[in-house]
């Protein structure tokens, strides 16, 4: 059992590396993916490698994945070939390249020391080793990791159905005269100056509401909160906007607060590689479990890879008796990968007025909405957990 235990955690962490390998290596760099992080794995065989302090280790791997489409030529499964590490623990040192000798003068040994300072296989500015499986790239020019370094993976990839007229559930989300309740928290992207991306995109998002309709309330009315009402067609919402540090304390209460509270929940900012939202950090901050009410909510998550990160573990925490996969009362949209501040208050906007007008749009017109609204910068968008979703209005 032990040994099991020591081998998942690795095959764990060489799977984690299939981030950078779907999106940075040159076969996916035009049709990238993610993988969705609830994979189910089962060991097949264990063998020693002669010569050598090794054991080589074999497995079989299922998961349900996100693509971009135009990756799918023609119908049926498509087969696709990329690498990973053959030993995710070293990996990362195989990144720097090697000194000369022993014997060299003062100045090759500086300049030695300063070239190697920096790992030459993954991201200038996210060079550390906690980083390095979402960033990694082998086939950077002037990257010392060799073919030995690597494993192939050849496998198939199964196209799955695309769900067709499912509609959010308006009749419980609107209630009614209940107005719908909205939080909306905007990361900055490094801090709370003018011309910070973040800040930008909150205050786009600001103006974007108010030309579509919406009514800025005194209340909370400061640079970096804002409260907005709109009524439309029978519809009436309450938007609770904050701009936000989302690695702060702060942050993690108001999300909490929301997720727990309001009926729809929408972040817009960095994804801290799945730290940020993470149900754990929550917790923590709370002082106790984080729990998600028995109503219908809707969650977006616009960051990076959000899919992978906050997909599967907050339908688990909306699962009960009645709703086993919890996707009764929650639905979510998530992003396949890196979401730009550039576009972000275009697609939330897109979204909000979509919900907010009355007209009662299903999921497929809301998602093709926020495409447009992306552009080329397609964060591969999509909604999670309308299956069961009613096909009428």
């Amino acid at each position: 059992p032990e040994q099991r235990r020591d081998i998942s955690k690795l095959i764990d962490r060489q799977l984690m590396h299939m981030f950078a390998a779907f999106t940075t290596h040159p076969d996916f760099e035009d049709n990238p993916g993610v993988p969705s992080g609830a994979y189910t794995v089962k060991l097949l065989g264990a063998e020693e490698v002669a010569g050598g302090p090794y054991v080589k280790i074999s497995y079989s791997y299922k998961d349900i994945v996100v693509f971009a489409k135009a990756l799918f030529k023609g119908s049926g499964p498509r087969h696709i070939k990329f690498v990973l590490p053959k030993d995710p623990i070293t990996i990362y040192k195989k990144g720097f390249p090697s000194c000369p000798d022993e014997n060299y003068n003062v100045v090759g040994q500086v300049g030695c020391e300063l070239v190697a300072y920096r790992n030459l296989c993954t991201d200038e500015h996210y060079n550390t080793e906690p980083d390095f499986w979402y960033f990694w790239n082998p086939y950077k020019k002037g990257c010392p990791i060799k073919d030995e370094d690597l494993v192939t993976v050849q496998t198939k990839l199964t196209p799955m159905n695309v769900t067709n007229n499912t509609y959010p559930e308006y009749k419980r989300l609107y209630g009614g005269d209940k107005v719908v309740r909205v939080i909306y928290l905007v990361g900055v992207d490094h801090n709370f100056s003018d011309g910070d991306v973040g800040k930008q995109n909150f205050q786009n998002a600001f103006k974007g509401l108010l030309a579509a309709g919406f009514k800025a309330e005194k209340d909370g009315d400061r640079s970096d909160h804002r409260k907005l009402s709109f009524c439309g067609r029978g519809t009436c919402m309450s938007v609770d906007m904050r701009l936000q540090d989302s690695g702060s304390l702060d942050f993690g209460r108001y999300a909490a607060e929301g997720m727990q509270t309001a009926d729809i929940f929408l972040y817009d900012g960095h994804s801290g590689l799945g730290h940020n939202l993470n149900i754990s950090r929550l917790s923590q901050i709370l002082g106790k479990p984080l729990e998600l009410p028995n109503k219908y909510q809707i969650f977006f998550f616009r960051g990076c890879s959000t899919y992978a990160y906050y997909n599967h573990p907050y339908f688990a925490l909306k699962r009960s008796d009645s709703d086993p996969k919890g996707t009764k009362n929650l639905d979510i949209i998530t992003t396949g990968i890196g979401a730009l501040f550039a576009v972000g208050a275009k697609a939330d906007l897109a979204f909000l007025t979509s919900i907010a007008s009355g007209e009662r749009p299903s999921w497929q017109t809301i998602m093709d909405r926020i495409y447009v609204a992306e552009g080329e910068s397609s964060a591969l968008t999509h909604v999670n957990g309308d299956e069961d979703n009613p096909h009428t209005p």
